[in-house]
């Protein structure tokens, strides 16, 4: 039998020193990132999107995702 338990999500890990427009922590600023920013837009920040708030200024709006837009490629 599998015993099923859920917990909740994992604090966000302070160890990653790349950009904060690297959304998903991959190493590369892409369409991954700003789809991860566009799904929670006007959302609040919770637990489960800390990283979506690319500009810190505690709302996921179009200022986060024009910051991972303009920060496509590196």
């Amino acid at each position: 039998m599998i015993k099923v338990v859920e917990r909740a999500p994992a604090a966000p890990s302070d160890d990653f020193t790349g950009p904060a427009w690297d959304v998903n922590k991959d190493g590369e600023v892409n369409i991954f990132d700003m789809i991860l920013v566009s799904k929670d837009l006007g959302k609040p920040i919770d637990e489960a999107n800390p990283r979506a708030d690319v500009n810190g200024d505690g709302v996921i709006n179009i200022l986060d995702l024009t910051t991972v837009a303009n920060n496509m490629g590196e």
